[in-house]
């Protein structure tokens, strides 16, 4: 299972990273109801997460908002979706979005 249900390619770079949230968000509810024991589901969220990064790689969101989104996402994540977010789009954050998500951390 690599791909998502729905085709994200010919969608602009925004609304992919909007679908794969909320891909994650629905896919993640779900899990609480279905046993994953087989590791589809969380395949399919590391699957929309990383159409969320090339997408947000595309889009270079506002870094403050971007920090702020992953931060809450990272720590409402029950299933490692966004675990170690910051490291994985750091080049997205860059420097103004690392510092914000350092600061809201700590």
């Amino acid at each position: 299972m690599t791909a998502l249900p729905v085709s994200h390619r010919g969608l602009a770079p925004a609304s992919r990273s909007k679908l794969a949230e909320h891909a994650i968000d629905r896919v993640a509810g779900a899990m609480e109801e279905i046993d994953d024991s087989d590791g589809h589901c969380g395949m399919l969220l590391d699957r929309a997460r990383d159409i969320h990064l090339a997408a947000v790689r595309e889009v270079r969101p506002e870094p403050i908002r971007l920090a702020h989104n992953l931060f809450a996402r990272e720590m409402a994540d029950e299933y490692g979706t966004f675990e170690g977010a910051v490291a994985l789009y750091a080049d997205v954050l860059g420097e103004v979005g690392l510092a914000e998500y350092r600061r809201l951390a700590t």
